[in-house]
């Protein structure tokens, strides 16, 4: 019998892309900054210094350029501690739970054009 290839296939509405974009997110008036590892139309994966807790709401504010900042809110859908360079960080996830077409839009051609 021959071997049959496995194709693994993305199950992703929407592919990510690796950026590193500054994230400002914010709760409660508290704001931490971090770089996105990367980023989709869909949300987001950085690198954070503590742990976020799973399904809390933040608003999230990517910078795309030094002028042009978009603002969504995302939920925090995965949260594992990982070590860098000997030190835990915690790899977020975040969906973006509240993104208008047009700021979609916008980060798409940003997506395409950086």
């Amino acid at each position: 019998m021959g071997k049959t290839a496995t194709v693994k296939h993305e199950r992703r509405r929407a592919p990510r892309a690796r950026k590193q974009v500054q994230l400002d997110i914010t709760r409660d008036g508290d704001v931490a900054t971090c770089l996105t590892e990367d980023v989709s139309t869909h949300g987001i994966s950085c690198f954070f210094p503590h742990e976020l807790a799973l399904f809390t709401m933040y608003d999230v504010t990517l910078a795309l350029s030094p002028e042009e900042r978009l603002e969504t809110t995302g939920v925090v859908v995965r949260n594992e501690p990982v070590n860098v360079n000997g030190q835990t960080l915690f790899r977020v996830a975040l969906f973006f739970s509240r993104i208008s077409p047009d700021d979609k839009q916008r980060l798409q051609e940003y997506l395409d054009h950086h």
